[in-house]
């Protein structure tokens, strides 16, 4: 089915029977969908060639409903946008795996409050993604990874130029005493600083950065993937600030690899890949 609506109770309808069960006649400024989403608490789906979009307003659908309409969906779709009714406006947002979408979805259910948002949300996703076509360039960098054994490159900086990581790359060093992370190599491409702001940091601390609370949970997930000693691949979604200040709300994927460097030197390297930001109107 490429189109289905999902009552509270957890029934999946086709628009048509759900026309006949109401006696509606699609009213010019409102659609048989929306009316059932914004008037009776129904989720409804639809494929795309891209993925699915889920629509649904907040307080008025059931988990019950939420769990049915993603049983619905049979194979998990590569990407999900989710449209939320608040009432007075509707928001959109775009996820990479069913378990941040899932997450986000349960945390608006008829019977949860609605909370505050997290500003941080990272989604361990597996290894086998990086087969995934938006992936596909982070693959070589495993590749390399694998083939030096976890050492760090002599031609690093080379390395991630050649892969066209350069811009989105961030190396830190983890002092042996502090256990501090130090700047090696600074992403330039990233939206919170400009390319020279951004080359002030090398040398610096991670905790230096504008964002405190960010830098200090970026810090735990980079120390974590350190003590594993494996790559890591995750789907981002994070709320943080610039350096002048403004706020950003930022989609990305990242993976994590940790390096050995000469002696007990020991690395941590983050290759981001931009996704679609969120969208508020």
């Amino acid at each position: 089915m490429q189109e289905m609506l999902v009552d509270r109770r957890g029934r999946v309808w086709s628009a048509p029977v759900l026309a006949r069960h109401y006696r509606y006649r699609y009213p010019a400024d409102l659609s048989l969908a929306s009316f059932a989403v914004r008037e009776r608490g129904f989720i409804h789906v639809r494929r795309r060639p891209a993925g699915v979009e889920v629509a649904l307003r907040a307080g008025k659908f059931t988990q019950r409903g939420l769990l049915a309409a993603i049983l619905a969906l049979e194979q998990m779709p590569a990407r999900i946008l989710l449209s939320v009714f608040d009432g007075a406006r509707w928001s959109h947002e775009l996820f990479a795996s069913m378990v941040s979408f899932t997450r986000l979805a349960e945390a608006i259910a008829a019977d949860q409050p609605l909370g505050p948002r997290e500003p941080w949300i990272a989604t361990r996703l597996s290894l086998e993604a990086l087969s995934q076509p938006r992936f596909a360039s982070l693959q070589p960098l495993v590749k390399v990874w694998e083939a030096c054994r976890g050492r760090l490159p002599e031609d690093f900086d080379r390395c991630v130029a050649e892969l066209g990581h350069q811009p989105r790359t961030i190396l830190l060093q983890r002092k042996s005493r502090s256990k501090q992370l130090v700047f090696e190599h600074v992403p330039i491409g990233s939206r919170m600083m400009k390319p020279d702001q951004w080359l002030n940091y090398i040398g610096h601390s991670l905790a230096e950065m504008p964002d405190p609370q960010y830098s200090a949970w970026a810090h735990r997930a980079y120390s974590e993937v350190v003590a594993s000693e494996r790559p890591q691949l995750d789907s981002v979604r994070a709320d943080t600030r610039s350096l002048d200040g403004a706020k950003l709300r930022m989609r990305y994927d990242r993976l994590l690899i940790p390096w050995r460097g000469r002696g007990s030197a020991v690395f941590v390297n983050a290759v981001t890949v931009r996704r679609e930001l969120s969208i508020t109107p």
